[in-house]
């Protein structure tokens, strides 16, 4: 039926509507020309839980708004030159009540503006390059991720790098297991050294890596495309050696040695480990909300216990806490200790007593518990003897993207943390990249610790990253 104005006369069937009620139902109702929606809509209708908001909401829920970020990609300007059409809702004052009416033309000018987008990634030379509207956490966690590499030094400057990095390392791990608040020179003068060496190397993919690895070009939730690079499907993996097979049981993955290390031209192994710290403790407090993915990822582990696959995971399934020491007062170690003391008031103080209650409890309690077991065992810190893709980390970084981890939640870098611990010029580029501008010249002339400082200043607010927590 098709919904009339309210005249004088009640509607037959609905008396019990007065003619205000009425009233809201067919100003909201306008805003669709589907009659079979309106009568269903209006079978349904509740005047003491539905509001206007609400019918707008169910009559459109199937509807593209201007808002959507196709539309914005593709532009309005765009699609109504193209020939398409729009709805537009009398009783909206903005764009949420304007709607696409042709959905196959948007699609169609969403795909050949993403098209002529990839030649860009076509013209690199990858393996493989697809265009796909979206591209979610769970698409990109079915590949394996291969990252550029820095251009290679002479064999006299690569030794001398390797022999200073050996060294840096070992000096930040002796300062960050002292008591010693003040930062040893020798620190910065290394580490000066290190990025004199490492100025003017830029990143670039290798050939090995373009001849098995594809780009994806999609819509991002901003409205624009992004090329996501690297991306190697799981049958294009190179055959591991039995060499390499026998070392990675230890934690390590020889097949990316070359990442490794450049992640380590641009990263101390402290601060890598340290970064990583945030980042395990981060998706532990991230699993606290996912009871499903707690029980999958413990039961994930176990079997491959049970069935002697050889494969290392970011659980720690012995039931074996995870240091936090690294990472005490901030927001993952404040929630992780928030539900140890909330769970520690409800289990008995007796170790004899525990069984019991367990018995006693209702099942989505013991999975509650069991989720919170698991999040205390997570271990995805990157020590200076791993790889970044071992089955380890490579197991964390799937189950972070389950569960959807947004480090901004978590990390905030600082000059204590983070800027304190880079050379200027990487300090100078994070600036930049945070607030979309080059930093001030007078920058350049800072000491190392007033630039620090600086830059977390001017990087407050901005939701900025380092590379290896985005």
């Amino acid at each position: 039926m098709m919904i009339a104005a309210p005249g004088p006369n009640p509607v037959p069937g609905v008396g019990h509507f007065n003619r205000t009620l009425l009233g809201q139902f067919w100003r909201a109702a306008k805003i669709s020309d589907d009659h079979k929606a309106q009568e269903a809509l209006f079978q349904d209708f509740d005047p003491d839980r539905n509001d206007a908001d609400d019918i707008r909401e169910a009559l459109t829920e199937n509807d593209i708004a201007v808002t959507d970020k196709r539309v914005r990609y593709v532009t309005l300007k765009a699609y109504e030159k193209a020939g398409g059409t729009v709805r537009r809702d009398l009783f909206s004052q903005d764009e949420d009540g304007v709607f696409i009416l042709d959905v196959p033309l948007l699609h169609r000018l969403v795909s050949e503006k993403l098209d002529r987008a990839a030649k860009t990634a076509q013209k690199e030379g990858w393996k493989w390059v697809e265009v796909l509207p979206g591209f979610d956490y769970q698409a990109k966690s079915k590949f394996h991720i291969r990252r550029e590499e820095l251009t290679p030094l002479s064999a006299k400057k690569q030794s001398e790098l390797e022999a200073l990095q050996k060294e840096y390392d070992e000096l930040e791990d002796q300062w960050s297991n002292s008591d010693d608040a003040e930062r040893p020179e020798r620190l910065d003068e290394v580490g000066e050294r290190i990025e004199k060496l490492n100025a003017g190397r830029e990143k670039v993919w290798p050939a090995e890596t373009l001849a098995i690895a594809g780009a994806v070009v999609h819509l991002e939730h901003s409205g624009k495309a992004e090329i996501v690079r690297g991306l190697v499907r799981p049958e294009d993996m190179p055959k591991k050696t039995g060499k390499s097979e026998a070392t990675a049981s230890d934690g390590t993955d020889p097949g990316n040695g070359e990442d490794a290390e450049a992640v380590r031209a641009e990263f101390s192994a402290g601060l890598v480990e340290s970064l990583t710290a945030h980042r395990s403790a981060a998706i532990a407090a991230r699993l606290l909300d996912f009871p499903d993915k707690g029980l999958a990822a413990v039961v994930y582990t176990m079997v491959l216990d049970v069935f002697d696959h050889h494969h290392d995971t970011a659980l720690k399934v012995s039931a074996s806490s995870q240091s936090l020491h690294r990472v005490e007062g901030c927001a993952a170690f404040k929630a992780l200790e928030d539900a140890r003391e909330s769970w520690g008031q409800r289990i008995p103080g007796k170790p004899g007593d525990i069984w019991q209650w367990c018995l006693e409890q209702d099942q989505n309690v013991l999975i509650d518990l069991l989720t919170f077991c698991a999040a205390c065992s997570i271990n995805a810190v990157q020590t200076k003897n791993d790889r970044p893709e071992n089955d380890r980390l490579d197991h964390a970084g799937k189950l972070a993207t389950v569960l959807q981890l947004d480090m901004k939640a978590y990390f905030t870098p600082t000059a204590e943390n983070y800027f304190s611990r880079i050379g200027k010029p990487q300090i100078l580029t994070a600036i930049q990249a945070a607030k979309g501008q080059p930093p001030a010249p007078a920058w350049e002339k800072f000491k190392k610790a007033e630039l620090a400082q600086e830059a977390e200043r001017q990087i407050a607010g901005t939701g900025w990253l380092p590379e290896i927590l985005r």
